[in-house]
């Protein structure tokens, strides 16, 4: 006997439906940082993007995984390290470059992906938040030993 497989609408079908809700996140997040008037959210946005191209792209799509890891990785970084000296979310000119293309490109790319990978790089995302957040409480815990 056959198993039944549940229907799934493609990717392309369900970033549709949900499109203006989440592109409109994704683009403010980046205009946020460009403009230098961005929140931590905003940021945090930013690098959950890059995150899921990242673990997408390491599964088959090389030019994913590269293009985040090598080129928006970086960017994010500096701005990371610039933001715990200053306390200031800010892009340099080529950064904001990177930025401006970034929402683009990620939306491209999934469009183009099943909606299995989205959701299993969205899980394995949450699942390494989730062992960040375990490791920083028995950190915690240690100090307080």
């Amino acid at each position: 006997m056959r198993r039944q497989l549940p229907l799934r609408a493609p990717m392309l079908v369900m970033r549709g439906i949900k499109n203006d809700d989440v592109e409109l996140r994704e683009r403010m997040a980046a205009h946020a940082l460009i403009n230098g008037f961005a929140t931590e959210e905003h940021f945090d946005t930013l690098i959950d993007m890059q995150g899921m191209m990242v673990l997408a792209g390491s599964v088959s799509r090389k030019w994913a995984y590269d293009y985040a890891k090598d080129v928006v990785g970086p960017v994010l970084v500096a701005i990371k390290i610039r933001y715990g000296r200053t306390k200031t979310l800010s892009a340099t000119t080529k950064e904001k470059e990177v930025l401006k293309s970034f929402p683009t490109r990620y939306r491209e790319f999934w469009l183009r992906q099943p909606t299995e990978l989205y959701e299993a790089a969205a899980h394995a995302l949450q699942e390494h938040y989730n062992q960040l957040r375990e490791e920083k409480k028995n950190e915690h815990a240690q100090r307080n030993l």
